[in-house]
Protein backbone atom coordinates (compact mmCIF):
# COMPACT_ATOMS: atom_id res chain seq x y z
CA UNK A 1 0.00 0.00 0.00
CA UNK A 2 1.11 3.33 -0.67
CA UNK A 3 2.23 5.80 1.95
CA UNK A 4 1.04 8.71 0.67
CA UNK A 5 -2.07 9.54 -1.83
CA UNK A 6 -1.69 13.72 -1.57
CA UNK A 7 1.30 15.53 -3.40
CA UNK A 8 1.87 19.21 -2.61
CA UNK A 9 4.08 20.09 -5.21
CA UNK A 10 6.20 22.95 -5.92
CA UNK A 11 6.44 24.91 -9.46
CA UNK A 12 9.58 26.78 -10.38
CA UNK A 13 12.78 24.73 -10.66
CA UNK A 14 10.37 21.28 -9.53
CA UNK A 15 8.11 21.05 -12.71
CA UNK A 16 8.95 25.19 -14.63
CA UNK A 17 12.15 26.62 -15.58
CA UNK A 18 11.76 29.21 -14.12
CA UNK A 19 16.06 30.17 -14.30
CA UNK A 20 15.02 29.95 -18.04
CA UNK A 21 11.31 31.92 -18.33
CA UNK A 22 13.43 34.66 -16.17
CA UNK A 23 16.49 35.32 -18.49
CA UNK A 24 14.29 35.45 -21.67
CA UNK A 25 11.51 37.88 -19.96
CA UNK A 26 14.59 39.93 -17.80
CA UNK A 27 16.23 40.36 -21.82
CA UNK A 28 12.89 41.12 -23.49
CA UNK A 29 12.21 43.70 -20.79
CA UNK A 30 14.97 45.98 -20.90
CA UNK A 31 15.41 46.08 -24.21
CA UNK A 32 12.08 47.68 -24.20
CA UNK A 33 13.21 49.98 -21.76
CA UNK A 34 16.03 50.77 -24.08
CA UNK A 35 18.63 48.91 -21.69
CA UNK A 36 21.29 46.72 -23.60
CA UNK A 37 21.29 43.29 -21.11
CA UNK A 38 24.50 42.63 -20.60
CA UNK A 39 25.45 39.56 -18.46
CA UNK A 40 26.89 42.18 -15.70
CA UNK A 41 23.01 43.80 -15.61
CA UNK A 42 21.50 40.21 -15.46
CA UNK A 43 23.63 38.81 -12.96
CA UNK A 44 22.99 41.92 -10.77
CA UNK A 45 18.87 41.70 -11.10
CA UNK A 46 19.02 38.44 -10.46
CA UNK A 47 21.10 39.33 -7.00
CA UNK A 48 18.48 42.08 -6.16
CA UNK A 49 15.53 39.85 -6.82
CA UNK A 50 16.61 37.17 -5.35
CA UNK A 51 16.82 38.65 -1.94
CA UNK A 52 13.62 40.46 -2.01
CA UNK A 53 12.04 36.94 -2.62
CA UNK A 54 14.52 35.78 0.25
CA UNK A 55 12.70 39.03 2.44
CA UNK A 56 9.34 37.92 2.12
CA UNK A 57 9.90 34.27 3.01
CA UNK A 58 11.42 36.01 6.20
CA UNK A 59 8.20 38.16 6.38
CA UNK A 60 9.93 41.66 5.70
CA UNK A 61 8.73 42.54 2.40
CA UNK A 62 4.95 42.22 0.70
CA UNK A 63 5.16 40.18 -2.09
CA UNK A 64 2.92 43.53 -4.11
CA UNK A 65 5.79 45.70 -2.77
CA UNK A 66 8.47 43.56 -4.72
CA UNK A 67 6.97 43.62 -7.90
CA UNK A 68 8.47 47.67 -8.48
CA UNK A 69 10.48 47.16 -5.60
CA UNK A 70 12.88 45.20 -7.40
CA UNK A 71 13.57 47.91 -10.68
CA UNK A 72 13.21 50.76 -8.11
CA UNK A 73 16.87 49.51 -6.83
CA UNK A 74 18.08 48.19 -10.04
CA UNK A 75 17.78 51.42 -11.76
CA UNK A 76 18.92 53.52 -8.85
CA UNK A 77 21.82 51.29 -8.69
CA UNK A 78 22.79 51.67 -12.50
CA UNK A 79 21.78 54.85 -12.71
CA UNK A 80 19.57 54.12 -15.53
CA UNK A 81 16.93 56.54 -17.05
CA UNK A 82 13.40 54.94 -17.17
CA UNK A 83 10.07 54.11 -15.19
CA UNK A 84 10.23 51.18 -12.91
CA UNK A 85 6.76 51.38 -12.64
CA UNK A 86 6.23 50.50 -16.22
CA UNK A 87 9.60 48.40 -16.75
CA UNK A 88 7.76 45.95 -13.49
CA UNK A 89 4.12 46.15 -15.71
CA UNK A 90 6.42 44.96 -18.67
CA UNK A 91 7.94 42.08 -16.95
CA UNK A 92 5.57 40.79 -15.43
CA UNK A 93 3.57 40.70 -18.73
CA UNK A 94 6.60 38.83 -20.31
CA UNK A 95 7.04 36.62 -17.50
CA UNK A 96 3.67 35.66 -17.45
CA UNK A 97 3.83 34.11 -21.07
CA UNK A 98 7.46 32.07 -19.69
CA UNK A 99 5.74 28.87 -19.17
CA UNK A 100 8.91 26.20 -20.34
CA UNK A 101 8.97 22.58 -18.26
CA UNK A 102 12.29 21.29 -17.05
CA UNK A 103 13.53 17.78 -19.09
CA UNK A 104 10.96 15.21 -18.31
CA UNK A 105 8.74 17.17 -16.07
CA UNK A 106 5.01 15.99 -18.07
CA UNK A 107 6.05 12.54 -17.98
CA UNK A 108 6.58 12.92 -14.55
CA UNK A 109 3.15 14.60 -14.01
CA UNK A 110 1.54 12.38 -16.07
CA UNK A 111 2.84 9.44 -13.69
CA UNK A 112 1.84 10.90 -10.70
CA UNK A 113 -1.15 12.66 -11.75
CA UNK A 114 -2.44 8.99 -12.27
CA UNK A 115 -1.79 7.83 -8.98
CA UNK A 116 -1.86 10.64 -6.84
CA UNK A 117 -4.19 13.64 -5.90
CA UNK A 118 -1.65 16.41 -6.97
CA UNK A 119 -1.51 20.00 -6.04
CA UNK A 120 0.67 23.12 -6.98
CA UNK A 121 1.85 25.32 -4.24
CA UNK A 122 3.32 27.83 -5.41
CA UNK A 123 4.86 31.18 -4.28
CA UNK A 124 4.26 34.15 -6.63
CA UNK A 125 1.99 36.66 -8.54
CA UNK A 126 -1.20 35.16 -9.38
CA UNK A 127 -1.54 36.25 -12.93
CA UNK A 128 1.92 35.22 -13.98
CA UNK A 129 2.09 32.16 -12.16
CA UNK A 130 -1.49 31.27 -13.86
CA UNK A 131 0.14 32.63 -17.21
CA UNK A 132 2.85 30.34 -17.08
CA UNK A 133 0.77 27.26 -16.24
CA UNK A 134 -1.39 28.17 -19.09
CA UNK A 135 1.43 28.53 -21.31
CA UNK A 136 3.23 25.16 -20.59
CA UNK A 137 -0.07 23.31 -20.55
CA UNK A 138 0.48 21.82 -17.04
CA UNK A 139 -3.17 23.05 -15.28
CA UNK A 140 -4.39 19.43 -16.63
CA UNK A 141 -2.24 17.23 -13.79
CA UNK A 142 -3.25 19.34 -10.37
CA UNK A 143 -6.61 19.36 -8.69
CA UNK A 144 -6.03 22.62 -7.54
CA UNK A 145 -3.15 25.40 -7.84
CA UNK A 146 -2.31 27.40 -4.40
CA UNK A 147 -1.09 30.70 -5.45
CA UNK A 148 0.34 32.91 -2.23
CA UNK A 149 -0.96 35.82 -3.46
CA UNK A 150 -4.29 34.52 -4.02
CA UNK A 151 -4.15 32.68 -0.71
CA UNK A 152 -2.65 35.92 1.09
CA UNK A 153 0.41 33.75 2.57
CA UNK A 154 3.78 32.63 1.69
CA UNK A 155 5.80 29.28 1.58
CA UNK A 156 7.00 28.87 4.75
CA UNK A 157 4.69 30.50 6.32
CA UNK A 158 2.56 27.94 8.65
CA UNK A 159 -0.66 29.70 7.41
CA UNK A 160 -0.10 28.95 3.59
CA UNK A 161 0.11 25.34 4.51
CA UNK A 162 -2.41 25.10 6.86
CA UNK A 163 -4.86 27.18 4.16
CA UNK A 164 -4.52 24.25 1.59
CA UNK A 165 -5.05 21.56 4.32
CA UNK A 166 -8.00 23.25 4.91
CA UNK A 167 -9.40 22.90 1.27
CA UNK A 168 -8.12 19.58 0.14
CA UNK A 169 -10.08 15.99 1.09
CA UNK A 170 -7.34 14.20 2.52
CA UNK A 171 -7.27 14.87 6.40
CA UNK A 172 -4.55 12.40 7.46
CA UNK A 173 -1.17 14.75 7.20
CA UNK A 174 0.71 11.42 7.11
CA UNK A 175 -0.39 10.78 3.81
CA UNK A 176 0.69 14.09 2.53
CA UNK A 177 4.23 15.10 1.10
CA UNK A 178 5.51 18.33 0.02
CA UNK A 179 8.39 18.20 -2.70
CA UNK A 180 9.94 21.27 -3.97
CA UNK A 181 13.74 22.37 -4.60
CA UNK A 182 13.70 24.97 -1.96
CA UNK A 183 14.92 24.21 1.32
CA UNK A 184 13.63 27.78 2.91
CA UNK A 185 10.41 27.39 1.51
CA UNK A 186 9.33 24.24 0.79
CA UNK A 187 10.94 21.91 2.87
CA UNK A 188 10.85 24.62 6.01
CA UNK A 189 6.89 25.02 5.10
CA UNK A 190 6.76 21.34 5.57
CA UNK A 191 8.55 21.34 9.02
CA UNK A 192 6.70 23.59 10.11
CA UNK A 193 3.49 22.32 9.78
CA UNK A 194 3.94 19.08 10.30
CA UNK A 195 4.63 17.50 7.57
CA UNK A 196 6.62 14.71 5.62
CA UNK A 197 8.93 16.53 2.32
CA UNK A 198 11.16 15.26 -0.33
CA UNK A 199 14.14 17.73 -1.41
CA UNK A 200 14.16 17.76 -4.97
CA UNK A 201 18.04 18.43 -5.41
CA UNK A 202 19.07 17.64 -8.57
CA UNK A 203 22.32 19.47 -8.02
CA UNK A 204 23.01 17.32 -5.36
CA UNK A 205 23.75 20.62 -2.87
CA UNK A 206 24.87 20.50 0.26
CA UNK A 207 22.14 21.44 2.65
CA UNK A 208 23.22 23.64 5.19
CA UNK A 209 19.71 24.03 6.71
CA UNK A 210 18.59 23.28 10.77
CA UNK A 211 15.67 21.64 9.80
CA UNK A 212 15.88 18.00 7.55
CA UNK A 213 13.71 17.08 4.47
CA UNK A 214 12.11 13.17 4.80
CA UNK A 215 13.56 12.53 1.65
CA UNK A 216 15.87 14.30 -0.75
CA UNK A 217 15.47 12.98 -4.78
CA UNK A 218 18.05 13.89 -7.07
CA UNK A 219 15.27 13.21 -10.41
CA UNK A 220 11.90 12.54 -11.38
CA UNK A 221 12.80 8.40 -10.34
CA UNK A 222 13.69 9.18 -7.24
CA UNK A 223 10.85 11.24 -6.33
CA UNK A 224 8.52 8.20 -7.86
CA UNK A 225 10.01 5.27 -5.45
CA UNK A 226 9.66 7.55 -2.63
CA UNK A 227 6.02 8.40 -3.42
CA UNK A 228 5.82 4.74 -3.86
CA UNK A 229 7.48 3.56 -1.10
CA UNK A 230 7.98 5.60 1.29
Amino acid sequence: MKKYTTLLLDIDETVLDFKKAEAISLKNTLMRAGITPTQEIIERYHFINDSLWKALERGEIKKERIKTKRFELFYEEFGFDGDPVETAAIYVYELSHAGFLLGGAREFLEDVQAEYDVYAVTNGIQTVQQGRFDAADINKYFKDVFISERIGYSKPDKRYFDYVLSVIPETDKSKVIVIGDSLTSDIKGAYNSGLDSCWFDPDKKESTAEFHPTYIAHNYADILNIIANG
